[in-house]
C-alpha cells in the first residue's frame, strides 16, 4: 500500500514536473513567439520607417534638385535678360554718343564754314574799301593837280594882263628926252620880260616840287595801306587757328569726361 502510494506520489510528482516542464516549455515558446513577433513587428516598423524616411528624403532631394534647377533656370533667364538689357543700354548709349558726336562735328564744320565765309567777306570788303580809297585818292590827286595847274595858269594870265595893263598905262605925256624915254622903255621892257621869265620858271619849279611831294606822299600812303591789308589776313587767320584749337581742346575734354 505504501509502495503503491509512493508510486502514485512519484507519478503525481512526475506529472506535476511534466506539467511544469510543459508549462515552462509553453511559456518559453510563447515568450519566443512573442519575442519573435515583437522583433518582427519592430523590424517591419523599422523597415517601414526606414523606407518611408528614405522615400521622404528621396522626395525631398528630388524637390530640392527641382527647386535648384528652377532657381538656376530663373537665375540664368534673369541674367540673360539683364545682359540683354545692358547690351541694349550700351548700344543706345553708343548710338546717342555717336549722334551727339556727329552733331558736334556738324556744328563745328558749320562754324568753320561761317568763319571762312566771314573771313572771305571781310577780306573782300577790305579789298573793296582799299580800292575805293585808292580811287578816291587818285581822283582827289587828279583834281588837286588840275586845280593847281589851273591856278598856275590863272596866275600867269593875271601876271600877263597886269604887265599889259602896266605897259598901256605908261604916261605918254611925260616931257622927257625921247632918247632917255626910249632907253628907259627898252630897259624896263627887258627887265620886265626877264622878271616874267624868272617868275614863270619859279612858278613851274614850285609846281613841280608840289607834284613830286604829292606823288611821294601818295605812294607812301599806298604802301602803308598794302602792309596793313597784308597783315590783317594773317591776324584773322591766327584768330581762326586759335578758335579751331580751342574747339579741339573742348572736344577732347568732353570725350575725357565721358
Amino acid at each position: 500500500m505504501i509502495k503503491y502510494f509512493i508510486v502514485q506520489l512519484d507519478i503525481t510528482l512526475l506529472t506535476e514536473d511534466d506539467a511544469l516542464l510543459l508549462l515552462k516549455a509553453d511559456k518559453t515558446e510563447l515568450i519566443d513567439i512573442y519575442t519573435k513577433t515583437k522583433d518582427d513587428e519592430l523590424l517591419e516598423l523599422k523597415l517601414n520607417q526606414i523606407d518611408a524616411y528614405n522615400k521622404q528624403e528621396y522626395d525631398a532631394l528630388l524637390l530640392l534638385k527641382a527647386d535648384k534647377t528652377e532657381l538656376i533656370d530663373i537665375y540664368t533667364k534673369t541674367e540673360d535678360d539683364e545682359l540683354l538689357e545692358l547690351k541694349l543700354s550700351i548700344s543706345n548709349q553708343i548710338d546717342a554718343c555717336t549722334k551727339q558726336e556727329d552733331d558736334e562735328l556738324l556744328l563745328l564744320k558749320a562754324d568753320e564754314t561761317e568763319l571762312i565765309d566771314a573771313y572771305s567777306k571781310t577780306d573782300d570788303d577790305e579789298l573793296l574799301a582799299l580800292k575805293l580809297i585808292i580811287i578816291y585818292q587818285i581822283d582827289a590827286y587828279n583834281k588837286t593837280d588840275v586845280d593847281a595847274i589851273l591856278d598856275d595858269k590863272l596866275n600867269i594870265s593875271d601876271q600877263i594882263d597886269a604887265y599889259t595893263k602896266q605897259e598901256d598905262d605908261v604916261p605918254l605925256s611925260l616931257k622927257a628926252d625921247k632918247t632917255e624915254l626910249d632907253s628907259n622903255a627898252d630897259l624896263t621892257f627887258i627887265q620886265t620880260i626877264t622878271g616874267q621869265n624868272n617868275s614863270e620858271q619859279s612858278v613851274f619849279q614850285l609846281h613841280r616840287n608840289r607834284v613830286k611831294m604829292k606823288l611821294q606822299f601818295f605812294f607812301l600812303l599806298v604802301m602803308v595801306i598794302c602792309l596793313q591789308v597784308h597783315q590783317q589776313p594773317n591776324r584773322n587767320y591766327k584768330k581762326y587757328e586759335i578758335s579751331l584749337q580751342a574747339n579741339q581742346k573742348d572736344m577732347s575734354l568732353r570725350q575725357l569726361m565721358r
